[in-house]
């Protein structure tokens, strides 16, 4: 009996709204409190419950931003270090060099195959990961 009121229900459904109320997701229900890492606006201790929802979004983007930043201090020599390590396993990039170089087959080539660099890397990474916001970019030490 349930399954014929089912079928009708579905029939008579012109829009679809159950099918679609079926195979949506189930939605993710807000942030309403945070534990207080810091002390509040009114002087509030830290650990208490923070729900005013622009103190409950700032706990949420400090507590997402320290993710976000990662544990290395020094992207650039991270870098450094993988390429010594994994030196052997990193593709051959293809550069263009001014002096000509004759290939097997005996055409003139302008290019030579060299090791990929730390930056040009770094470089390839960033353009294909999505950057979250306050993405640190690396700076050469002088």
């Amino acid at each position: 009996m349930q399954k014929v009121v089912a079928d009708r229900k579905l029939q008579t459904d012109r829009h679809l709204k159950g099918v679609y109320s079926r195979l949506r997701p189930q939605q993710a229900s807000p942030l309403v409190f945070a534990t207080r890492t810091q002390s509040g606006p009114q002087g509030q201790p830290p650990g208490t419950i923070a729900t005013h929802p622009l103190e409950v979004d700032s706990i949420a983007r400090q507590t997402a931003d320290t993710i976000y930043n990662g544990n290395v201090p020094d992207p650039l020599e991270l870098i450094s270090e993988f390429l010594r390590k994994y030196q052997q396993y990193i593709p051959l990039l293809a550069s263009h060099l001014p002096h000509t170089t004759s290939g097997p087959d005996g055409n003139h080539k302008h290019f030579s195959l060299r090791r990929i660099t730390g930056i040009q890397l770094h470089t390839i990474l960033k353009a294909v990961t999505p950057q979250p916001r306050g993405w640190i970019t690396p700076s050469l030490k002088t």
